[in-house]
């Protein structure tokens, strides 16, 4: 009887496939951004 135990990155694996940009760029910070004033919206509704 074997066993395997793996474990990876999720967001590396990602980034890999082109579906997230890397670390650091531009693009990474601009998705940031996005993704806090979408909560910062959401945040607002609930708030109402």
């Amino acid at each position: 009887m074997a066993r395997l135990w793996t474990v990876f990155d999720a967001s590396d694996l990602l980034v890999q496939l082109g579906v997230l940009p890397k670390s650091g760029s531009t693009a990474e910070k601009a998705v940031i951004g996005l993704h806090r004033l979408r909560l910062r919206l959401l945040r607002s509704r609930i708030d109402r």
